[in-house]
């Protein structure tokens, strides 16, 4: 089925961990430490794991450039019609004010929802990938800190697939909360994201 093996290639190419392939922190910590993330007051260049548990300082000027072209220059080389730009797993995510300031508010546990965060940085990134390859989609995985749907009514850029995940084994097994937080989340990212 050619609908089948075309959605299979998308998602194996869209939706990865991406941020520490795409601007390895081994390659540019030193020379550009802003890009990474600041953590109990300090830049977190040198990672106990390099692919893992941090993830970029989303107001560092500079890095948009630096991923869109990382970005285009990996699609072009691998033949891709979409890209991953989707965070690294662990958190890690940057407590300088700037991008504090982006985020909206806790969630039912009292952890931060970083969703605005993370939807105007892609933005950006879209926006700017949009530049040079006008047709090329962006991967994201939203869950976690980002699985509710933003805060504010921010528009998500034509060009970003949202996958989004549900980091609960109760989901799967029928845990009513669970499963209505989820279908809730798919029917409100469906009126803003539509990919």
């Amino acid at each position: 089925n050619i609908i089948w093996r075309s959605r299979k290639e998308m998602f194996q190419t869209a939706f990865w961990h991406a941020f520490y392939y795409l601007l390895p922190i081994d390659k540019y910590g030193k020379e550009h430490p802003d890009w990474y993330p600041l953590i109990d007051g300090k830049r977190f260049i040198n990672p106990p794991n390099k692919t893992a548990g941090w993830q970029f300082c989303f107001s560092s000027p500079g890095l948009v450039d630096a991923l869109a072209k990382a970005i285009v220059e990996n699609a072009i080389s691998n033949h891709h019609s979409i890209e991953s730009v989707s965070v690294n797993d662990g958190g890690g995510y940057c407590q300088c004010d700037l991008c504090k300031s982006l985020d909206k508010g806790v969630d039912e546990s009292g952890n931060p929802i970083l969703t605005d965060r993370l939807i105007a940085f892609y933005n950006k990134i879209a926006e700017k990938v949009a530049q040079f390859a006008p047709d090329l989609k962006l991967g994201v995985y939203m869950y976690h800190y980002g699985a509710h749907t933003p805060v504010y009514e921010i528009k998500v850029h034509p060009n970003i697939v949202i996958g989004l995940v549900h980091n609960s084994i109760s989901v799967v097994f029928g845990h009513t909360n669970a499963s209505k937080f989820m279908f809730d989340q798919i029917s409100n990212w469906s009126k803003i994201a539509p990919d």
